[in-house]
C-alpha cells in the first residue's frame, strides 16, 4: 500500500473517531460529567477532592511550558554566531524563557493556591518578585547546561523547535480566542449554585456569565469551559510524533508507534481527570487535545514531511 493511500485511510479513521466521540460528547456530556464526578465533587463546592484530579490540575498542563523553554534555548543557541543583532534577540527570548518558566512554577502556585484558599498569597507581590527570582536562575542554569550543544545538533533541534512554536500558537489562536466569547459554564461552577439549567452544548454561545453578573466576582473563572486549554496545554505534547525526524535512531515501526503513543496516553490521562474534577466536559477536553494535535501534525507536515515527498 502506498504512502498516500496509508494518509488517506488515516485521515478517513480520525475523522470518524473524532467525528462520533463528538456526536457522544454532543448527547451526553451533562451526564457523563455527573457520572465522572459522583463522589470526587461534592454538592455545593466548586473543587473536587479527588487527589489524582487535583495534581493534574496542578501539573497537567506542564509540557507547553517545558516544550516552550526548550525551544527558547534553542533559538538562542541559534543566534550565538549573529553580529550586534543577534545578541539583543538572544537577550529578548531568554527574557521570555524566563517569563514561560514563571508560568510554569506560577501555573501550578496558581491552582494550588485556589483549591487551598491561599490566592491573597499567590497574587502578593512579594510572591511574583520570588517566582521570578527563582525562574531567573533556572533559566541561567538551564542556558550554562544547553549553550555547549554542537551546531550539528542544535541546527536538528531548532526544525523541532518550529514545530513547538506553531503547536504553541495555536493555543493562543484558538483556546484563548474561543473561550470568552463561547462563555460555557463549567460543570463545578454550576455544581456550586446547585443549578445545572444554565448548561449549553459545546456549540451554542453561553449567555450564562451575564445571568449570574451579580455572582461572577465568586464564580470566578467558572464561563471559561470550551474548550479545554489544560488538555490543549498537554497536548502539546503531540510534537513528540517529530522525535524520528529530530533523531533517526527513531525511525522505525515501533518507535513511531510509541511517539504517537505517549503522547496520546498524556493527553487523555489530564482531559479525563479534567471531567473527572468538574473543570470539563467530555467535548471540551475532546476539542482541546484534538487542536493540540491537529496543529502539532500541520507543523510537522509543512516543517518535515512536505520535504521528504
Amino acid at each position: 500500500m502506498s504512502q498516500t493511500k496509508k494518509n488517506v485511510i488515516s485521515i478517513i479513521l480520525f475523522i470518524l473517531i473524532f467525528g462520533g466521540l463528538l456526536t457522544v460528547a454532543t448527547f451526553y456530556d451533562l451526564e457523563i460529567s455527573k457520572i465522572l464526578t459522583n463522589g470526587n465533587l461534592l454538592s455545593g463546592e466548586y473543587y473536587a477532592v479527588d487527589t489524582v484530579g487535583l495534581i493534574v490540575e496542578y501539573i497537567g498542563s506542564f509540557p507547553i511550558f517545558v516544550f516552550g523553554i526548550f525551544a527558547c534555548l534553542v533559538f538562542i543557541r541559534k543566534l550565538r554566531d549573529f553580529k550586534w543583532y543577534g545578541k539583543i534577540l538572544q537577550f529578548i527570548l531568554f527574557l521570555v524563557m524566563v517569563f514561560v518558566c514563571e508560568m510554569l512554577i506560577g501555573d501550578t502556585l496558581k491552582y494550588y493556591s485556589r483549591v487551598h484558599d491561599m490566592e491573597a498569597f499567590y497574587k502578593a507581590t512579594t510572591t511574583t518578585i520570588i517566582l521570578y527570582a527563582i525562574s531567573l536562575l533556572v533559566c541561567i542554569f538551564l542556558w550554562l547546561c544547553y549553550r555547549h550543544t554542537d551546531d550539528e545538533k542544535n541546527e536538528r533541534y531548532f526544525t523541532f523547535a518550529g514545530v513547538i512554536l506553531i503547536t504553541c500558537i495555536g493555543y493562543y489562536i484558538t483556546v484563548n480566542v474561543i473561550k470568552s466569547p463561547m462563555g460555557r459554564m463549567r460543570f463545578r461552577g454550576m455544581n456550586l449554585i446547585n443549578d445545572f439549567s444554565y448548561f449549553t452544548p459545546w456549540y451554542q454561545v453561553s449567555d450564562a456569565k451575564y445571568q449570574l453578573a451579580s455572582m461572577n466576582e465568586s464564580l470566578g473563572d467558572a464561563f471559561k469551559s470550551f474548550p479545554s486549554g489544560h488538555t490543549y496545554s498537554a497536548g502539546v505534547s503531540y510534537v513528540l510524533i517529530c522525535m524520528p525526524f529530530v533523531n533517526r535512531k527513531y525511525d522505525t515501526p515501533g518507535w513511531r508507534r510509541f511517539w504517537y503513543i505517549l503522547p496520546i496516553f498524556y493527553t487523555g490521562l489530564v482531559g479525563f481527570y479534567r471531567i473527572v474534577v468538574g473543570a470539563h466536559f467530555m467535548s471540551d477536553v475532546l476539542v482541546g487535545g484534538t487542536l493540540a494535535f491537529l496543529f502539532a501534525s500541520i507543523a510537522k507536515y509543512f516543517v518535515y514531511t512536505r520535504k521528504e515527498i
